[in-house]
């Protein structure tokens, strides 16, 4: 058996969706809560054990390692064994949680360890797997853990660059908003999104202006407050960038943040909660706290005191940063990834 085992992945925004010398680019972070899971192992024919949600996922995996393997290096004819794969946890899709992503490098990572595919890179994975497209925070982050930021894509990169890697104080909590039932945009309706996304010459200046106000907060503020631990600018760093990188997707999604963030994003603003925002299309909202103690304190405080009404269908976490990439259990033996190592046992 093996089993490989990761976080989720919170996005902060994106710098340049609309174009320019590196397109998208962004930062996000990887919290140890909620957690994916999986398992695999040989099998006289393929069974897949999961939420019905991820099925046609875990099948487009397979689908696309056995492409990789039947048009690389190895026979045409090579064929991909028999699994039993076994998602054991994992959060709800098309939550802003980037579960797409982590699902499908952990199957590949462990669909290729157990051909005794030793040593992949980011790169490599994101090809198995097709991720990446866009944002490279997810596929980095799967390897790394941390804060990560991409430097965007030129228009012949398979994957963007990795700007910067950086742990995040163990003793930070996230506050986890997470919806019971309603979600962000599908990954076609993202596409479909960005396809139809079509600014004219004045717009687009508008925008490249945007992209530099929000490129110097990551650069300036946001990144040094968490090379030195500054809590506090930190998060008023990262409430400003979130919400820069929500106004150019007002006109798509009703407002700088999805409908249903907004009203959480509005009520822990008023709680004192610093660090807001919404991850990715959302809905999921995070915030931040200095320590555990802090973080016990507020959200018992604000489940108290925020009407029902307000809390029906979402659950409150508290979530501790994920500073290490994926881990990989079964044989052969596996070696921890450590921070800047490109190729992770």
């Amino acid at each position: 058996m093996i089993r490989v085992q990761t976080g989720s992945r919170l996005h902060f925004g994106l710098i340049a969706p609309f174009g320019g010398p590196r397109r998208f680019g962004g930062v996000g972070m990887m919290v140890a809560e909620p957690g994916l899971s999986i398992t695999l192992e040989l099998a006289h024919h393929t069974t897949i054990q999961a939420d019905p949600f991820l099925v046609p996922l875990v099948q487009q995996v397979l689908e696309l390692v056995q492409s990789r393997l039947a048009t690389g290096a190895r026979s045409a004819s090579a064929q991909l064994p028999a699994y039993r794969i076994t998602v054991l946890a994992a959060p709800r899709v098309h939550t802003g949680l980037g579960v797409g992503t982590q699902l499908a490098l952990a199957l590949a990572r462990g669909i290729l360890r157990s051909l005794g595919i030793v040593h992949v890179t980011p790169a490599d994975l994101a090809a198995w797997t097709r991720r990446g497209t866009r944002s490279a925070i997810g596929t980095y982050g799967f390897f790394l853990g941390g804060l990560i930021a991409d430097a965007g894509k030129a228009t012949d990169e398979p994957l963007a660059p990795l700007l910067e890697r950086l742990a995040v104080p163990e003793h930070w909590r996230i506050l986890l908003v997470l919806p019971l039932h309603s979600q962000g945009l599908t990954t076609e309706q993202e596409e479909q999104a960005f396809e139809h996304m079509h600014l004219d010459a004045d717009s687009r200046r508008q925008q490249e202006r945007h992209s530099r106000k929000m490129s110097d907060l990551l650069t300036q503020s946001l990144l040094p407050a968490l090379r030195t631990g500054d809590f506090a600018a930190f998060a008023d760093s990262l409430t400003r960038y979130n919400r820069l990188a929500g106004e150019p997707f007002a006109p798509l999604q009703k407002g700088v943040y999805h409908a249903h963030s907004r009203m959480w994003i509005e009520a822990l603003t008023k709680a004192g909660v610093q660090g807001v925002g919404q991850s990715s299309w959302g809905p999921t909202v995070f915030g931040l706290f200095p320590d555990p103690d802090a973080a016990c304190w507020s959200v018992a405080r604000i489940a108290s005191s925020l009407p029902r009404a307000l809390q029906a269908g979402w659950r409150l976490s508290i979530a501790s940063p994920l500073n290490s990439g994926a881990a990989l259990f079964g044989p052969p033996e596996v070696s921890a990834c450590t921070p800047g190592e490109p190729t992770p046992s």
